[in-house]
């Protein structure tokens, strides 16, 4: 159950990474780049049009910001666990806005690239709870 638990932590942290913007992403490193990266490569793989990616970028952002100010808003006694939520919570709010935006066939294509992303994580966690390299 903690494993599961650290699981989709981990899904939640990972997923609010990819769908962060660009130039604060870069500016913060080379892991956050490969986030960036992804939110990229699922924006190209959706086919949005130019109205959906400023509302698919909108989203991501203000939600990020949400979760950033709620956070910086706990105690600093706050546990991880509170601030986990705080990052799951608003990456569904995020998945319910960017899902609302899109057509059927690109819904399909969002629910399996998230549900890939979930895999690849989960596989990652594996390796590395057995101690092998990544």
């Amino acid at each position: 159950m903690k494993n599961l638990n650290v699981i989709k932590s981990s899904l939640v942290l990972i997923v609010m990474m990819v769908l962060s913007l660009g130039n604060q992403v870069y500016a913060q490193g080379p892991q956050n780049a490969q986030m960036e990266a992804k939110r990229n490569e699922l924006k190209a793989k959706l086919n949005l049009t130019p109205k959906q990616t400023e509302q698919f970028d909108e989203i991501t952002k203000r939600n990020r910001e949400e979760a950033r100010q709620k956070a910086k808003g706990l105690p600093e006694s706050a546990s991880q666990k509170e601030k986990k939520d705080i990052m799951k919570a608003s990456m569904e709010k995020a998945d319910a806005e960017i899902i609302a935006i899109l057509n059927v066939e690109q819904q399909k294509i969002f629910k399996e690239e998230k549900e890939k992303m979930r895999q690849e994580r989960k596989e990652k966690a594996k390796a590395k709870r057995a101690g092998k390299p990544l």
